[in-house]
C-alpha cells in the first residue's frame, strides 16, 4: 500500500494545542517504547511555552533522571537544574519545569501524615509491618499513590501543566475503577471483621472471638498489627477514596487528555490497542497516539551530486544510496502502520509519529529533537 506522508504542519498542531490547551495528560504505554521520555518531551515542551510544568513520573528512569537533573528519590517535585532550563530555553520564554520521580512509599507516607494529626500514631503506624509491606507489594499500588500524588496537585494552581507518565503495565489504567474497588474492599465482611469492635453485643462478641483466634494462631504481636492497620487504613483508604473519586472525574474532563505511545514493534502495538479499547471503556478523552522510534519523520534527502572527485566518493555515496533505500523502505513500513492507526481512532483522536533517536543519544538535545515533532 502506499501512503503518503503527512505534512509536518498538521503533524505538530493537535500535539502542540494538547499542550496548550490541558491542564492534565496523561501518558500511557507498554514498557519499553519510550513514553517516559515522550512524557518529559511533552512537559519540556510546554516549559517552552511559557508554561510552569510539573512532570510525574511513576517508571523512574535513572537515565531521565540525569537528562533533568533530578534526584530519583526527592520526597517531592524539584526544579530542574537552571543549566538545563537554559540549554532547553526555558528560563528564556519564562516557563518552569519541575519533575519528581515518584516513590510509593513516599507519597503513602505523606497520605498517612495528611489524615492523622496525632504525630505519635503516624510514627507508630508507619512502622506497622503490615503497613511497610502493603506498600510494597498491594497490586496496583504504584497506580494507586501516582492518583494520590495527581490529586494534590490537579488542585495546586502554581501548575499550568502536569504531564504523568504511568507505569508501564497492562494495568496502568485500573486506577481509575479505585474508587469503586475500594467501596466494595471497605464494605466487605472480612474487612469489618478486624476493625475494632462495633456497637451491639454480638458484634463485639464476634470481633472479639476474631481477635482471640487471630492472637492464637499468629501470635499477639502481629494481632495487634492486624487491628492497628485495619482500624487506621480503613480512615486512610476513605480518604483516598474520595480524592481518586474527583481525580477520576477530573480525568475524564475537558481539562485532560490522554497520549499513547507506542512503537512501531507489532507487541508494542497490540498494547496500544488495548489502552485505546480500555481508556474508551472508561470513558477517558483520548486526544492520539504517538508512534515513537518511527522512520515515518520526514527528512530531507541530499541530491546526488553531478560529478565526484574520485572512485572512492563515488563509491562512498552508493552505499549511502542502499542506506538510503533500506530507509525508505522502512519509512513507507512505518507511515502504513501510522495510517492503521489512524484507522483505530477515526475522528475521535490524532495520530503522530516520531523519530527514531540513536541509543547513545542523550540529555536535553534527546528531549528537544522530539519536540521538534511537535
Amino acid at each position: 500500500m502506499s501512503v503518503e506522508s503527512p505534512s509536518l504542519s498538521l503533524k505538530r498542531s493537535w500535539l502542540s494545542d494538547l499542550i496548550a490547551s490541558r491542564k492534565v495528560i496523561v501518558c500511557c504505554g507498554a514498557g519499553g517504547v519510550g513514553k517516559t521520555t515522550a512524557a518529559a518531551s511533552i512537559a519540556v515542551e510546554g516549559a517552552r511555552q511559557g508554561k510552569k510544568v510539573l512532570v510525574l513520573t511513576i517508571d523512574p528512569s535513572k537515565r531521565l533522571a540525569e537528562t533533568l537533573g533530578v534526584a530519583m528519590h526527592a520526597p517531592a517535585p524539584v526544579p530542574i537544574p537552571e543549566s538545563r532550563s537554559k540549554e532547553a530555553g526555558i528560563a528564556q520564554a519564562g516557563g518552569q519545569l519541575e519533575a519528581w520521580m515518584l516513590d510509593p512509599r513516599v507519597v503513602a507516607d505523606q497520605a498517612v501524615r495528611r489524615i492523622v494529626s496525632d504525630e505519635a500514631k503516624v510514627e507508630k503506624f508507619l512502622r506497622n509491618r503490615l503497613y511497610i509491606e502493603a506498600t510494597r507489594m498491594i497490586a496496583g499500588m504504584q497506580e494507586y499513590t501516582a492518583m494520590k500524588a495527581l490529586h494534590r496537585y490537579i488542585m495546586d494552581p502554581a501548575y499550568d501543566l502536569i504531564v504523568l507518565d504511568t507505569p508501564p503495565s497492562r494495568h496502568a489504567l485500573d486506577f481509575l475503577d479505585a474508587p469503586s474497588r475500594v467501596a466494595e474492599f471497605l464494605e466487605g465482611r472480612i474487612f469489618k471483621l478486624f476493625l475494632p469492635s462495633e456497637r451491639g453485643f454480638f458484634r463485639r462478641a464476634a470481633s472479639n472471638m476474631v481477635q482471640k483466634v487471630i492472637a492464637g494462631v499468629l501470635g499477639e504481636d502481629l494481632a495487634t498489627d492486624l487491628e492497628e492497620f485495619f482500624g487506621l487504613f480503613s480512615g486512610i483508604f476513605r480518604s483516598l477514596n474520595e480524592d481518586l473519586a474527583h481525580t477520576r472525574s477530573y480525568l475524564a474532563s475537558a481539562r485532560s487528555a490522554f497520549v499513547i505511545v507506542t512503537s512501531p514493534l507489532e507487541a508494542a502495538r497490540v498494547e496500544a490497542k488495548f489502552f485505546l479499547d480500555r481508556a474508551q471503556e472508561l470513558g477517558l478523552p483520548v486526544a492520539g497516539i504517538l508512534l515513537n522510534r518511527s522512520h515515518g519523520v520526514e527528512r530531507e534527502s541530499p541530491g546526488r551530486p553531478a560529478s565526484f572527485e574520485s572512485p572512492a566518493l563515488e563509491s562512498s555515496w552508493k552505499k549511502l544510496e542502499e542506506f538510503e533505500a533500506q530507509e525508505f523502505k522502512w519509512r513507507q513500513h512505518d507511515l502504513e502502520l501510522l495510517e492503521e492507526i489512524r484507522s483505530w481512532l477515526g475522528k475521535k483522536g490524532e495520530a503522530l509519529a516520531l523519530p527514531w533517536v540513536p541509543p547513545m543519544s542523550e540529555g536535553m538535545a534527546m528531549l528537544l529533537q522530539l519536540g521538534k515533532c511537535f
